[in-house]
């Protein structure tokens, strides 16, 4: 398995837009790809300055004749601070670069010695707290997360450089519950 991932640039300015459309003060607070199961999907994720618990989910959703999109508002009860922004400056790597330099380096060998892994994940995120200290990345730095994974099962998580392209740090989990939809070892942001 190796998945062929969009260009997240490229599908960027559509859901600015998109978002803008929602809240005019829109901002990016992450973006990410999975391929799972044999589908394709794009995200990005906004905040607006007028409320820190209000969200807008732009889904692209990929399919043979290019993709649609959809559009979900979400809220977080308890958050009472704004996310910080993600800049398309903050991210001078594309996903498709990104992608095919895990895959080469990493990926590769490791889908070898693990036929079952049959999901990817591309994340594009802000390191904070804890994550900067389970990880030993900085706090407050953009990264790639590049993680190749069965659900419930063997997963490997390579981090890359968001201006450099360059990796960072990996981990690597046994078949335990690691799940990335909702693993909070990232405090990842979420609405």
């Amino acid at each position: 398995m190796e998945p062929s991932f969009p260009s997240l640039a490229d599908l960027y300015p559509e859901a600015l837009d998109q978002a803008r459309s929602w809240h005019d003060d829109a901002y990016m607070v992450w973006a990410d790809i999975s391929f799972r199961l044999s589908r394709l999907d794009a995200a990005f994720a906004f905040g607006t300055l007028n409320d820190p618990k209000q969200g807008l989910l732009v889904y692209f959703r990929l399919n043979e004749e290019g993709y649609d999109v959809e559009l979900e508002e979400a809220e977080s009860s308890g958050r009472t601070e704004f996310r910080p922004e993600i800049n398309r400056e903050d991210w001078a790597v594309d996903s498709q670069e990104v992608a095919q330099r895990v895959f080469n380096l990493r990926g590769s060998d490791f889908l070898k010695a693990h036929p079952e892994v049959d999901e990817a994940m591309l994340q594009l995120r802000r390191i904070s707290g804890a994550s900067a200290e389970n990880t030993g990345l900085e706090t407050d730095k953009i990264v790639w997360i590049m993680s190749y994974y069965k659900l419930r099962g063997v997963t490997l998580r390579v981090f890359v450089d968001s201006i450099t392209g360059e990796i960072i740090g990996e981990e690597f989990f046994e078949a335990d519950n690691f799940d990335p939809d909702i693993d909070n070892e990232l405090e990842v942001d979420t609405f």
